[in-house]
């Protein structure tokens, strides 16, 4: 009798154990997304002006008339990349692509790391193009800033949870919500 008293007491005591343990995993998740959220646009509005200058140097030095969407990133130990579509990998050609030099790719990487993100792509949305930001690859958001030429249409606005601030370069940013941690390749 004793020996089935203490089995019940053991089983019941990992019965509690792996609820409470489910509770927190799944609980944290859930507060780790809204603090995420918070972070990010508050990130946004502390650094406002900052996110303008880096979005309008990058389309000025983004002059390509042509469809292809264009990706610069600092890789491990400060490497930076630059990714176009249907071009070749090296950083060179890419760079001569744009008449860029090796300032201009340090400008747009000191703006990154200024307002704590370390990828900018242009991107083909909703029939326009805009700017794709993402966060820091190590935080693992689930978030990252678009930025559109003009004020999202408000079904856009309304599925990605309308734009951060009420300036007017806040109204052309939302925070965009993926269902995985993503970052571009």
């Amino acid at each position: 009798m004793k020996k089935l008293l203490l089995i019940s007491l053991v089983l019941l005591c990992l019965l509690v154990a792996g609820y409470y343990e489910y509770v927190q995993l799944t609980s944290d998740s859930v507060l780790d997304l809204k603090n995420s959220h918070d972070e990010w646009t508050r990130n946004f509005i502390d650094n406002e002006s900052a996110f303008a200058d880096l979005v309008i140097f990058f389309k000025q030095n983004c002059t390509t008339k042509d469809n292809r969407e264009i990706a610069f990133k600092i890789e491990k130990y400060g490497r930076v990349s630059l990714n176009v579509n249907e071009m070749p990998a090296d950083l060179d050609s890419a760079l001569r692509t744009f008449d860029w030099d090796v300032d201009v790719a340090n400008n747009i990487k000191r703006k990154l790391l200024k307002v704590h993100c370390d990828c900018i792509k242009r991107v083909h949305l909703y029939d326009q193009y805009a700017i794709q930001i993402w966060p820091h690859k190590e935080e693992g958001t689930y978030y990252n800033y678009f930025v559109t030429d003009g004020i999202p249409a408000d079904s856009v606005n309304r599925s990605h949870g309308g734009h951060i601030t009420n300036s007017d370069f806040g109204k052309q940013v939302f925070l965009d919500y993926l269902n995985a941690v993503y970052y571009p390749q």
